[in-house]
């Protein structure tokens, strides 16, 4: 074993080597002392092989120890010290790397200094095998190849055992000639072989470096230590230890790539790298911080950071961290060291000014740079330039002030829901859809708080599938904060995070109430349109029948007529004639029912006040109710007037007063009450979208209530369709409220009925107001009164047996009758008679001219005659050859003789002189 006194003060590499001799078990006890004075002590007490010391302390180490072997540890980077140390006399030198790989060369390099030394001194060569022996066996153990050579040739005569164990080769291949050149590096093996040689040639121990090539290939790092043996002045042998140094080597690579990446960083580092010594003193200053502040390092180099940093703010920022540390900063250096000599974190906002007294904002971290000890060294700072992205953040803040802008000024709600589906963000558009003042009132709360539970599965759906990544669309209904409720159309889609995650869903919502009540109103309008084409159709079968309906009927009631005026009451056929006249008369009444539903009868529409009219017909109405029903009237003050045939009105009364008292009965019996009022009502747009049939306008509004069983609205849809009852078989024909409809509707008025079961039915005849006025009639003769009449009439009619009628029918009246069978033959009859002609009585609708054409070429001959139409078709095919206007006279097919004189001498009464030639 081996006595080693250590003279250390680091108590870090004390414990190192301590441990070290420890954990490999090598043969040397250690003992450390702080100090030479400690060492010269202990020597003067115990005895030591070796003495092991730093570099600073060799002065006095060598000459305080002369008797003892000394190695001295020298810091990695002073190989110079190291070669003046060896100069001076000292017994060797190790190298202290920053892996610490000399520890595992200790044990060895100290038996080669002390076999040095004792081959150096005198000693019996027993003594030198021996200590050759134990030497061997030391170096075996530690891994170190001891080998001997010829001093001449360089062939290797002996290695030591471990030799095929570190480098994969046989003791007979070592000493092989030429083995161990081979063997080395060929880029180191030129200078080895010659280095060799030449120290040898001079007799001087020497050490050197060199890679040697192992059996597996691995390439090693060795430093081989030679010794030459002189005999007779002459090298006799040379002996060598190679010790494996890979590990030191690598160790080296990796501190001088670490060394060189850290300064390619800090050259090539993009923000400001600043290191200072403890006071503060510039280090280091990279080109970084050359290019941001504008000072080159030379400048820099010994000066304090503080020609950079703005004065007030070290000021204020040694007042903030006075506070928040509890302890006075004084405002300088301290300011920026005193976080990192506590070891706290230590970034801030600060402002940089440059050489050219410019300023701008940089994240400026400072780190207490700590030795071996963890002492402080120095500081290093590094800053970044936060101008871009403050740039950026300024920038983003106007892109989100734009963003919010757009979506505020959007007129369709746009909002943004999270996952568990709370409202995050929404518009004012939105806001205004829920009726809400401001975010608040909705923000965290769910939308389904808002959907009619009816559409909530729908939206959830929506909102699923939204989650899972696919886009969608949905109609929902919803009730706002104050009971509003609104049809919004729904686009939702995912909104991903950063990571592209999906944790919430933007939507983009309208408010479609609008557009479907539009629809809605289109489907009524449909439906509507369907049932006027409906009903038009009826119309015109009702109308195309009219005509030849009316011919027949008219035959049958005038020969009627006339033949019950040749026949006396008390014969039997007269009761006959009278039951045909009766049939007749019955069937021209359902005829007229029928027109009336088509609108198109003929009608002779004057100013009427509704109030008067009603009036008028009351007791008529109570006898035909019953007395069992009474009616209550209540005409409205100031009624405004309006323009319709009298006879439509009595019509219109008397039907909703039956279908009013058929309400009330029940199997025949009971009892109720019936209203009719009148009132002025303006017609706004709104109530034309409750009531699509209505018109825009004002209207004087005639209402009939009855507190009837009421209707379904199943029946309220079909009351008005011709023959269309609810009453038993017999009871009725279904044509009265089909006439009402049509009349009404005639008259450019429209119908809205009301009807609760159990509570009764209103029907509201809206008939428009009339601003004109009206043209007197001509006042009809008594019943019983049939003036023989006098004058020339010519009739015209295509029709042969409704000319010989009506001409015979004129001719029992007393007048002086001229007939043609159309419109050409007339003007032939008219050019060739005498004499004048007071009427001209013609067919509105014939072959070749029509009537109207004609009363026109007549009236070139008589200017002055008067004109009466007659037709069986319906009023808007008349109406079309221009006769239906409030200046035409017009008799309706069929007519009988009394209804024919009234018309003849109504049309003679409105021109007092006679159509002469």
């Amino acid at each position: 074993m081996r006595r080693v006194l250590y003279i250390e003060q680091d108590p870090h590499d004390a414990q190192a080597l301590t441990e070290f001799v420890s954990d490999q078990q090598l043969p040397l006890i250690v003992t450390v002392v702080p100090s030479v004075a400690a060492a010269r002590a202990l020597l003067g007490e115990e005895t030591f092989d070796v003495v092991l010391a730093r570099d600073d302390l060799t002065g006095n180490v060598t000459d305080a120890f002369t008797e003892q072997v000394v190695i001295i540890l020298v810091e990695a980077g002073r190989e110079a010290t190291a070669t003046e140390l060896l100069r001076a006399g000292v017994d060797d030198v190790l190298i202290k790397d920053a892996a610490r790989s000399y520890l595992a060369m200790l044990s060895w390099r100290i038996e080669f200094a002390l076999r040095r030394m004792s081959t150096s001194r005198t000693a019996a060569e027993v003594a030198e095998r021996e200590s050759d022996r134990r030497f061997r066996r030391l170096l075996d153990s530690t891994g170190v190849i001891v080998w001997e050579a010829d001093a001449s040739t360089f062939q290797f005569t002996s290695v030591s055992d471990n030799a095929e164990r570190v480098s994969g080769f046989t003791r007979d291949e070592w000493c092989r000639p030429g083995f161990w050149a081979s063997r080395i590096h060929p880029e180191d093996r030129e200078f080895a072989v010659a280095y060799c040689a030449a120290a040898t040639a001079r007799l001087e121990d020497h050490e050197f470096e060199y890679r040697f090539l192992c059996r597996s290939g691995e390439q090693r790092w060795f430093c081989d230590l030679v010794t030459v043996v002189v005999e007779a002045s002459q090298p006799r042998w040379i002996r060598g230890l190679m010790v494996d140094i890979t590990a030191r080597k690598q160790a080296e690579a990796a501190h001088q790539a670490a060394a060189r990446w850290q300064h390619a960083l800090v050259t090539h580092a993009g923000d400001v790298i600043v290191s200072t010594d403890s006071a503060g003193s510039i280090l280091t200053f990279n080109p970084a911080a050359e290019r941001m502040l504008g000072y080159s390092a030379s400048e820099m180099i010994g000066r304090t950071p503080a020609l950079f940093h703005d004065a007030e703010q070290v000021v204020e920022r040694a007042r903030q961290f006075s506070q928040e540390l509890g302890e006075e900063i004084a405002p300088g250096f301290d300011v920026f060291v005193a976080k990192a000599i506590r070891a706290l974190p230590n970034r801030h906002d600060w402002t940089f000014i440059r050489k050219d007294g410019s300023r701008f904002q940089v994240s400026l971290a400072v780190t207490a740079l700590r030795g071996a000890t963890g002492e402080i060294e120095g500081f290093m700072g590094v800053a970044t330039d936060l101008t871009s992205r403050l740039q950026a953040e300024s920038a983003l803040r106007a892109s989100e002030a734009r963003y919010r802008t757009i979506v505020e000024a959007e007129p369709e709600c746009v909002k943004v829901v999270s996952a568990s589906g709370e409202l995050l963000e929404m518009n004012r558009a939105g806001l205004a859809m829920l009726e809400a003042d401001s975010l608040g009132d909705v923000r965290g709360r769910g939308l389904a708080e808002f959907i009619l539970p009816e559409h909530r599965a729908a939206f959830g759906a929506l909102y699923k599938q939204a989650m899972d990544g696919v886009p969608g669309l949905v109609e929902f209904e919803i009730v706002g904060l104050r009971g509003t409720r609104r049809w919004l159309e729904s686009h939702a889609a995912p909104l991903p995070d950063a990571d592209g995650r999906v944790d919430k869903v933007l939507a983009i919502t309208r408010d479609i109430t609008a557009r479907r009540q539009a629809v809605a109103e289109q489907a009524a309008l449909q439906a509507q349109l369907a049932q006027a084409q409906k009903l038009e159709s009826i119309g015109r079968l009702a109308g195309g029948v009219a005509h030849d309906f009316n011919n027949m009927l008219g035959v049958i009631l005038g020969h009627t007529e006339m033949a019950l005026l040749e026949v006396s009451p008390d014969q039997p056929c007269y009761l006959d004639l009278k039951e045909i006249q009766n049939a007749a008369q019955r069937s021209a009444a359902l005829t007229r029912q029928l027109l009336a539903f088509a609108r198109k009868q003929p009608i002779e529409p004057q100013s009427l006040d509704l109030n008067a009219t009603v009036a008028a017909t009351l007791s008529l109405l109570q006898r035909l109710i019953g007395e069992n029903i009474s009616i209550t009237w209540q005409g409205s003050p100031s009624l405004w007037p309006v323009w319709m045939d009298p006879s439509q009105l009595d019509q219109i009364l008397t039907n909703l007063c039956v279908n009013a008292r058929d309400a009330i009965a029940t199997e025949g019996i009971g009892s109720g009450t019936m209203t009719i009022t009148t009132s002025n009502v303006r017609v706004d747009a709104e109530y034309c979208r409750v009531v699509p049939e209505a018109i825009p306008g004002d209207f004087v509004c005639l209402a009939v209530g009855d507190t009837g069983r009421g209707m379904e609205p199943a029946v309220v849809e079909h009351i008005f369709e011709p023959f269309f009852t609810t009453k038993r078989l017999g009871e009725g024909t279904g044509l009265g409220l089909s006439m009402v409809d049509g009349a009404v509707r005639q008259n450019r008025g429209f119908i809205a009925v009301h009807s609760v079961v159990n509570r009764g039915t209103t029907f509201e005849i809206f008939l428009p107001r009339h601003h004109g006025e009206a043209r007197s009639s001509f006042t009809k003769p008594s019943e019983h009164a049939l003036p023989r009449g006098h004058g020339t009439i010519l009739v015209v009619e295509d029709e042969p047996s409704i000319l010989k009628l009506t001409s015979t029918m004129l001719h029992r009246l007393g007048y002086d009758v001229l007939v043609a069978t159309g419109p050409k033959n007339a003007i032939e009859v008219a050019e060739a008679h005498p004499g004048p002609i007071n009427l001209l009585l013609t067919d509105v609708i014939m072959p070749g001219m029509n009537g109207s054409d004609l009363a026109g070429v007549v009236r070139q001959r008589y200017p002055r005659i008067h004109v009466l139409f007659m037709s069986g078709y319906t009023a808007d095919i008349i109406a079309d050859h221009g006769v239906m206007d409030a200046t035409v006279r017009f008799i309706q097919k069929p007519f009988s003789t009394r209804d024919l004189q009234v018309a003849v001498m109504g049309a003679i009464a409105d021109q007092p002189s006679v159509s002469e030639p």
